[in-house]
């Protein structure tokens, strides 16, 4: 017999497990949208941040675990993105396919390395005691864990859509692959001009070697 109760259980559980993809998928959506890199490595990068925060949990103790996991998971995961891009793919801009392949080539080398030092069998991070237990709703128990995982890929979305953060990412990004979907939508045209607003450095002459090479890759899309 149809059972609402369970269904409405599944629904959560799918929402929950697809706020771990969507969070995961919108790390790649930028890079690829903005960057034009292929990145076959964006899960390793992920799995980084993960065992960072898992190695952060167990050198803080008490209620701030989590948070300082997180927050040591973005920046170093981040730093890891920013060395690629300086060490690896700026040397590539003018070949995007070759991205495909030197980023596929640290994924395995990341692997195995994560194979060596923390051993084959994925760890586990226990959630703080702040997240134990969970919410009774329409016949249903819905745990804090799933909860807040949903309410941080909500937040996430919402400042990428928020019309401050759209600016540099979802329009950004969208003008520079898409022209005529931009338009169609009526959002703004990137043109090289527009495209030195985001570079003010790179016309200063004051840019890092980053920041220009990924300034000639985006420009390069829009002759």
């Amino acid at each position: 017999m149809f059972d609402p109760a369970f269904l409405a259980g599944q629904v959560f559980n799918g929402l929950s497990v697809g706020s771990i993809y969507l969070l995961a998928g919108l790390g790649l959506a930028l890079s690829f949208g903005l960057m034009r890199v292929i990145n076959m490595a964006h899960g390793e990068i992920i799995m980084f941040g993960g065992y960072i925060a898992y190695l952060t949990m167990k050198l803080v103790p008490g209620p701030l675990a989590l948070p300082a996991a997180i927050l040591a998971a973005f920046v170093a995961a981040g730093a890891l993105g920013a060395l690629l891009e300086v060490g690896l793919i700026s040397r590539l801009s003018s070949r995007p396919l070759d991205t495909l392949l030197a980023t596929w080539g640290v994924s395995l080398i990341a692997q195995q390395a994560a194979r060596d030092i923390f051993g084959a069998t994925g760890v586990s991070v226990t959630a703080p005691s702040w997240l134990d237990g969970v919410v009774a709703f329409g016949g249903m128990s819905l745990p804090f864990t799933r909860l807040f995982i949903i309410l941080i890929a909500a937040l996430e979305t919402w400042v990428l859509t928020t019309t401050s953060a759209r600016r540099y990412t979802l329009d950004f990004g969208g003008a520079v692959i898409d022209t005529p979907g931009v338009k169609m939508f009526g959002l703004w045209d990137m043109t090289k001009e527009k495209l030195g607003e985001f570079f003010p450095d790179v016309a200063a002459g004051t840019a890092p070697p980053w920041r220009r090479a990924s300034y000639e890759r985006i420009a390069g899309s829009l002759s």
